[in-house]
This record gives C-alpha cells, sequence and structure tokens, in this order.
C-alpha cells in the first residue's frame, strides 16, 4: 500500500478505530466482493444511472509540483 493511502487510514483512527483493523476489514471486504455486490446494487437504481464511487486521496509537498529536476 502506498503512503497516501496509509495517510488517508492514519485519519480514520478517530472515527473507526485502529487503522490497521479498518484496512484489515477493507482487504477482508474487497476479497469477499462486498465493494462489487454494493456497487452493483446501487447501479441497478435508476437514480444511480452515472454512479461513480472514488475513494482517491492524492496529497503533494507544496513544491511537488514545478520545475523538471535538474533543470
Amino acid at each position: 500500500m502506498d503512503r497516501a493511502h496509509w495517510l488517508a487510514l492514519a485519519h480514520l483512527t478517530e472515527m473507526f478505530g485502529e487503522r490497521n483493523s479498518v484496512f484489515r476489514r477493507f482487504s477482508r471486504w474487497s476479497h469477499k466482493g462486498v465493494w462489487w455486490r454494493i456497487f452493483e446494487a446501487m447501479s441497478n437504481d435508476p437514480d444511480f444511472e452515472y454512479l461513480i464511487v472514488d475513494s482517491t486521496i492524492i496529497r503533494a509537498h507544496q513544491h511537488a509540483a514545478g520545475a523538471k529536476k535538474g533543470v
């Protein structure tokens, strides 16, 4: 798991408990197809015809966007 995901998990501790527990639960649900079933159930509803599930979090250092290195 990359650093961005771990940073996002670090903020969950207050609401959901230990981040390792959250990760294990998320991982188990992923392997069991729970997220796919949720997506399928929601996408069958006409009101969710264009449902998009996005949990992407991208954080960059304030100087990350700039000139190429060595230039």
